[in-house]
């Protein structure tokens, strides 16, 4: 249902009338997430819509990851030792990191 959902939301680009995100900072969730992407080398941050493309997102994996659960404390280590969570989206060039979920 969450996932029809989502998708519907998306189909009717409604986005922008369900969440009002503007004041969400991406960075207050973890240091290394970026509130803005790159076009050309320039910065351009995160218009509402494109915020809340990103949380629709992650709410879809994290829903799809719950179907077994053991796939939601699943992470990655790179190889200078930081350890990152699987659940990620990405949006134009930038991948963002929900970590403080798993945590």
């Amino acid at each position: 249902m969450l996932g029809e959902l989502v998708s519907l939301i998306n189909l009717y680009k409604i986005e922008h009338y369900m969440f009002d995100l503007r004041d969400m900072d991406f960075k207050k969730y973890h240091w290394s997430n970026n509130g803005f992407f790159k076009i050309n080398g320039k910065k351009t941050f995160f218009s509402n819509v494109s915020k809340v493309e990103i949380v629709l997102n992650l709410i879809r994996d994290i829903r799809n990851r719950c179907f077994h659960w053991e796939n939601l404390t699943k992470v990655t280590v790179k190889e200078d030792g930081k350890v990152y969570p699987r659940i990620t989206t990405i949006y134009p060039k930038n991948q963002l990191h929900l970590r403080k979920i798993l945590q």
